[in-house]
């Protein structure tokens, strides 16, 4: 006779070599009961069969990589390398916050469009909020521009402070007045290499002579600088 199980040669009237191996042929016949475990890492609910897989707390899901889903070696237990932590971080936290900065940059900018009437001063445009800006009256007196960042990152009072020096434009108007005054600096300064007053059409130098003489000058400081430098 041979065993049922295993397959040895026995001796005698016996189906089984020993009490193991009959265990385990009766085992392998018998219907296994199920049972319904939560997942201690996913927290989802998976079906078990048999008494031998009764104490799993892990499904089968919680050992693969949340990222690219491949099965996790042993010292793993969310991600299979750093950079798929760093995608999937990216995905799913780095966005959201991104998302409520920017959120909260617009209201700040908006509570303070509020004090200034919403609106331009100047045409009295009012239909996007991103067209308009504030505009310093006096910039000698500007401490820091009111950007959106700006808004964002300092404290409310000193915000408050520096709109009380500022008119609120639309960008069209914005333009158009840094245009004029920086004409008028310029043609009131004149040439910047020899100061004479600048002809229409010319900017910054009244001539190519000039420019190019502003350039050499530029070019022999220059040179000065390294020299010092090389000899220290």
């Amino acid at each position: 006779m041979k065993c049922k199980n295993c397959g040895k040669l026995i001796t005698g009237k016996k189906v089984f070599c020993n009490k193991s191996c009959a265990a385990i042929y009766n085992n392998k016949k018998r219907k296994k009961k199920k049972y319904i475990i939560t997942c201690s890492s996913c927290k989802k609910e998976f079906e078990v069969f048999g008494w031998q897989n009764s104490g799993r707390r892990i499904c089968d899901k919680s050992y693969e990589c949340q990222y690219c889903k491949k099965p996790l070696q042993k010292n793993r237990k969310k991600f299979c390398s750093e950079e798929c932590y760093i995608k999937w971080d990216y995905k799913n936290r780095y966005k959201k916050r991104e998302n409520n900065r920017k959120k909260r940059k617009i209201r700040l900018k908006l509570k303070l469009i509020k004090l200034k009437d919403n609106k331009c001063s100047i045409c009295g445009y009012q239909k996007n909020s991103g067209a308009l800006v504030f505009h310093h009256e006096d910039p000698d007196k500007k401490n820091f521009r009111l950007s959106i960042e700006n808004i964002a990152y300092r404290e409310w009072e000193e915000v408050l402070k520096e709109a009380e020096k500022c008119v609120l434009l639309c960008a069209n108007c914005h333009s158009k007045v840094h245009y004029i005054e920086e004409n008028i600096i310029i043609h009131k300064q004149g040439c910047f290499f020899c100061g004479k007053p600048l002809p229409k059409g010319k900017r910054k130098y009244c001539s190519q002579i000039c420019k190019a003489r502003a350039w050499i000058s530029r070019e022999k400081k220059k040179l000065r600088k390294e020299e010092i430098n090389y000899s220290y």
